[in-house]
């Protein structure tokens, strides 16, 4: 079973996440992504995240969003990781701004997969201080260290 740690590598990782709504995060961390090649159609990934959120919302609480979608145009599972400072409206159930973000870009055809990485995620986030240990982090091997050790 693939872990969370294997899913980030350090080039998908933005510890300074520019942007003032959901729509910015989203889209420079699928940058992130298709800059290395995970997403052949940066647009129809955004597209399909978008389409998720407006189902639902994807800020889980505690200072996270885990937005997501599976499509098409997603090569092989992937998780893109951005800390926003500012913080950035998910709507989240708290009603608090989301600053830890984690995108995760999932083939169509690996529901498995794409399933056990948000359960995987979710568990993740209900650690104590998470948020807090995530955003203090100085380097992209750091988040996926502390992913690793916590996962």
């Amino acid at each position: 079973m693939i872990s969370i740690s294997q899913l980030i590598l350090p080039s998908y990782v933005e510890l300074k996440l520019e942007g003032v709504d959901k729509l910015d995060v989203i889209s420079a961390l699928s940058k992130k992504l298709y800059s290395n090649k995970v997403i052949e159609n940066l647009d129809g990934f955004i597209d399909a995240v978008m389409e998720r959120e407006r189902l639902e919302s994807t800020g889980i609480g505690r200072g996270f969003a885990i937005p997501h979608a599976r499509s098409k145009f997603v090569k092989k599972l992937s998780v893109a990781f951005g800390i926003n400072r500012k913080g950035v409206d998910f709507f989240s159930l708290d009603k608090k701004p989301s600053y830890v973000i984690f995108l995760v870009a999932s083939p169509e055809n690996d529901k498995a997969g794409y399933i056990t990485t948000l359960a995987k995620l979710s568990r993740l986030m209900r650690r104590e201080n998470m948020c807090e240990i995530l955003m203090n982090v100085k380097t992209p091997e750091e988040v996926i260290e502390i992913i690793k050790k916590n996962e």
